[in-house]
């Protein structure tokens, strides 16, 4: 199907308003991947204006309504298919995306300068077992780049034809960024269990892996050389399958685990940090199965101060989280969702002393809601964290389903919002939505087209610049840089490899350039072929 989606039979004489910003999104998206540096430029340039001046604050914000997911030729023929009525259109579509920006410039772009304003967010999206999708969104224009439905007859038509079952909508889970085009995505649909596969968003096809074979769909993770996915299986083991035959070629048991949600398997497939819901614990283990240690919980080994309050080992700070993670420098990000507390849900980042036996949190942001189930916590290269949560009791005074947010770590600033909005609520009782009569997100991911290249200077015969990779990643990878005379024709070249840090921290690299002159164009590549070129001024 192309061009503009045909009026569906579930829309004849519907009094349901959905202007008219229905448009041919697939034709634009993907001149946006062809070459991403300009649009990012663009959709900055208007952005930047909204930096505010100090002591004030100033916001702009994008809305797009329910017309902008029936752009998508997909998402009609879902409704179609599933014979949707005009009045329940809104359980099945949101009414409403809202981006919004504050005081968006240096508080987003840090150190990093205006390429931070690039890129993408990617975004798993329910409403009970009725409709799911996976969305990515332009993040400085808040405009829709590609959805996917997630409902069997639509996944086998675009390429999983045989591996799922046509009547069955599947709730992604586990979601990842695999390359620039493309993510990986965890399909839960029976007790949260199903295929793992890969979506091009750009060409909005799907592949499978491990030969079809289903799991629980909480996480997924590529092995350092990915060749094998790492998974949790929900029970008693974490195990690597073969993303070809889905054999399982690795496994340990795990230990002091209950309700697994996340594992992130590091240091080359040699350390995982599983996030044990049930016992609020982060736990550090070798991939032999071997326990190290457990952070937070009542198998907890370290003592933890937050604002000036000391929880002993073996007491529970944070409570039934999600997504927890090491991001590096002994520090490690999660979504605390206090279940079943009474408290707000928040997201929170520690940092641990191991030789001292203690630990410390250095950042929390209250979300001012209670999410039970779900949510996320990431650490960007800015510094700036980005999360998503839903909260279970709507404010009827500012209506949402679901928001992903960045919040700047020394203010607890929220810089940039995006929301879900589902249908309309009209009292507190009403606003009042479970699990399963509501949007909901599992996670949510941020990510460029290719490496953040920023600091890129020359003095003597030494340039120097400080690059991070395209996207999260749990291990370093090799990456190289090209340094070249300007103009181009006839120049001189320096070339070298270097490697890229993990958990999306920043590499400060230098380069002899004693055997160039002039001014300079350097470019750096990741380990996926992707490459960022910046131009530097003739070294002083």
């Amino acid at each position: 199907m192309g061009g503009h989606p045909r009026r569906p039979r579930w829309a004849a004489g519907s009094a349901v308003a959905l202007g008219g910003l229905a448009c041919v999104v697939a034709a634009s998206f993907r001149s946006l991947l062809i070459d991403p540096r300009s649009a990012v430029r663009s959709a900055a340039d208007r952005w930047i204006r909204f930096a505010a001046p100090p002591g004030k604050t100033l916001a702009s914000t994008v809305a797009l309504d329910a017309s902008a997911f029936l752009a998508f030729p997909a998402v009609v023929e879902m409704l179609d298919l599933k014979g949707v009525a005009a009045a329940d259109l809104y359980d099945y579509v949101p009414r409403k995306l809202t981006a919004t920006f504050r005081n968006a410039g240096a508080e987003i772009e840090g150190s990093i300068g205006r390429s931070a304003l690039g890129g993408w967010v990617a975004l798993s999206l329910s409403f009970g077992n009725k409709a799911s999708y996976v969305v990515v969104v332009d993040y400085a224009s808040g405009n829709l780049t590609a959805v996917a439905p997630t409902y069997g007859k639509i996944l086998a038509e675009k390429g999983l034809r045989g591996y799922v079952d046509a009547t069955n909508t599947y709730g992604p889970r586990g979601l990842k960024v695999y390359n620039a085009s493309s993510l990986l995505v965890a399909l839960g649909a029976n007790a949260n269990k199903g295929p793992r596969a890969i979506w091009n968003f750009v060409e909005d096809t799907w592949t499978i892996l491990c030969d079809g074979g289903s799991n629980d769909a909480h996480d997924l993770q590529l092995s350092y050389d990915g060749s094998q996915l790492w998974q949790a299986d929900g029970r008693t083991a974490i195990e690597a399958w073969d993303v070809s035959s889905g054999d399982v070629v690795a496994s340990f048991a795990e230990v002091d685990v209950e309700d697994p949600n996340h594992v992130q398997v590091t240091d080359e497939d040699a350390i995982a940090y599983v996030s044990s819901r049930q016992t609020d614990g982060i736990v550090k283990m070798k991939t032999d199965g071997t326990v190290v240690w457990t952070l937070g919980g009542p198998n907890g080994d370290f003592n933890v101060t937050f604002d000036g309050d000391h929880y002993a080992a073996g007491s529970s700070l944070w409570v039934g989280q999600h997504n927890a993670e090491y991001v590096g420098d002994d520090e490690y990000c999660l979504f605390d969702n206090q279940e079943g507390t009474g408290a707000n849900s928040r997201l929170l980042c520690v940092e641990l002393d191991y030789h001292r036996s203690k630990a410390a949190v250095t950042f929390a942001k209250d979300l001012g809601s209670y999410t039970p189930h779900f949510g996320d916590n990431d650490r960007l290269p800015t510094s700036n964290q980005f999360g998503v949560h839903w909260p279970d009791q709507v404010d009827v005074d500012d209506q949402y389903d679901v928001r992903a947010l960045e919040v700047v770590r020394a203010t607890g600033d929220v810089v940039y919002e995006l929301k879900v909005v589902g249908a309309k609520c009209h009292s507190a009782s009403d606003c009042d939505k479970g699990l399963t009569d509501r949007w909901t997100s599992y996670s949510a991911e941020r990510f460029y087209a290719a490496p953040l290249v920023w600091n890129a200077s020359c003095a003597g015969s030494t340039l120097s610049f400080t690059a991070a990779d395209a996207f999260k990643r749990p291990n370093k990878y090799a990456a190289t840089y090209d340094v070249v005379e300007r103009p181009a024709r006839r120049a001189k070249s320096v070339a070298g490899d270097f490697e890229l840090a993990a958990y999306w921290r920043d590499t400060a690299e230098t380069v002899d350039v004693s055997a160039l002159t002039g001014p300079l164009t350097l470019t750096v590549t990741n380990a996926q072929g992707a490459a960022t070129t910046v131009d530097v001024d003739e070294c002083s």
